[in-house]
């Protein structure tokens, strides 16, 4: 079984499960789950839950050179990501990653799925506030 799974059948939620070792065909099946997202051209969130991960340099350096390349799409189409992993030590990792490449929409690091169901509808409410002050 791979190691990535995406779930896109509670649109606009793309439900993304990482548990495993990682390899390339995982990183493409994660890049390609966001990018199936864009390409509906209609808002989508995230929500990324890691459930066990091996770090890889290369295939986290891929990953932010999809998200780089695809940064604009990104930014107009997904409105935030919640990022589900309880290790303290994994999150450190991570969040030096982000620093150095971000994403290009908003995101938060959650210790559990209930965190990121709260943050993400937060979220979207706030981008539903903002859209009808627009209008």
């Amino acid at each position: 079984m791979a190691a990535v799974q995406a779930d896109r059948s509670n649109p606009p939620l793309l439900y993304v499960t990482i548990d495993g070792e990682t390899d390339w065909e995982d990183v493409a099946r994660l890049c390609d789950a966001f990018g199936d997202a864009i390409a509906e051209e209609k808002k989508f969130y995230a929500i990324i839950e890691f459930k066990k991960y091996t770090r890889n340099a290369e295939h986290s350096a891929r990953v932010g050179r999809w998200n780089r390349k695809h940064a604009d799409e990104l930014r107009k189409y997904c409105e935030c990501c919640a990022i589900v992993n309880p290790d303290p030590v994994f999150n450190v990792v991570l969040k030096a990653f982000l620093y150095i490449t971000p994403f290009p929409y908003p995101y938060k690091l959650v210790k559990t799925v209930d965190e990121a169901q709260g943050w993400t509808r937060e979220m979207r409410a706030l981008s539903r506030e903002k859209l009808a002050s627009v209008a």
